[in-house]
């Protein structure tokens, strides 16, 4: 997998970094994961992010603490500690000299075969992209109800790559005229959207929001979080 072909679409990705080379490139050619991983045939990989606003991360710590816990719920093992994986985070924000964008990364139990259990994986793998421009949500946007069922709790307090629920959601919406779906929990209530929270002001200007322990929780700018 490659993201060299950037003529084909409207993107900039920055800088990358693959713990399979060992290092960072800034030659988008160079920017590929094996098609072995185990992320890739299998889902088998966790993921976060983080906003790069006036070339700060922004909640650097928060994101990459619920990275670990979603790694340890999908029982991957760490290839660095938590101050060196947040090192390489940081060093590869800077390398981009990307100022307003974010930093996407990953966690796989890493390349070794296509088989379904990863024991045939040697190492785990961590990579992380710097894309800019980050995708810009609009102001306002119409939202239907989704009729994919929504994730159960276990998978979706964790943020793993299977997106392919959440990928649906949207493609829904949009066959619907809208911006995305909205998932209903399994008592009819809002729960949340393909890939971002969902809240209401009232007329009181009071912020309601559904509670967090069946849906994913938000990190970032208004306690809302796009992935």
């Amino acid at each position: 997998m490659s993201l060299s072909c950037l003529s084909l679409r409207n993107q900039n990705y920055m800088a990358m970094y693959s713990s399979i080379f060992g290092g960072i490139t800034k030659d988008p050619s160079a920017m590929v994961i094996p098609i072995d991983d185990h992320m890739v045939h299998r889902g088998h990989g966790v993921f976060d992010t983080a906003a790069i606003m006036d070339g700060h991360l922004y909640e650097l710590d928060q994101h990459l603490d619920r990275f670990l816990r979603s790694a340890l719920m999908a029982k991957i093992p760490l290839l660095f500690d938590r101050s060196t994986i947040r090192s390489i985070l940081i060093q590869t924000v800077s390398a981009s000299n990307c100022t307003q964008g974010s930093l996407r990364y990953w966690l796989s139990v890493g390349p070794g075969d296509f088989q379904l259990s990863s024991s045939g994986c040697a190492n785990p793998a961590l990579y992380a992209v710097i894309e800019s421009p980050s995708l810009q949500v609009p102001a306002g946007c119409k939202v239907v109800t989704s009729s994919i069922p929504i994730k159960s709790p276990q998978f979706a307090v964790m943020k793993s790559v299977n997106y392919l629920p959440n990928a649906l959601t949207k493609v829904e919406g949009e066959e619907n005229g809208a911006f995305t779906g909205i998932w209903l929990d399994d008592k009819g209530f809002v729960a949340e959207g393909s890939n971002m929270n969902v809240g209401f002001v009232t007329a009181d200007k009071e912020l309601l929001i559904p509670c967090f322990d069946k849906i994913l929780s938000p990190h970032s700018k208004a306690g809302f979080d796009p992935g």
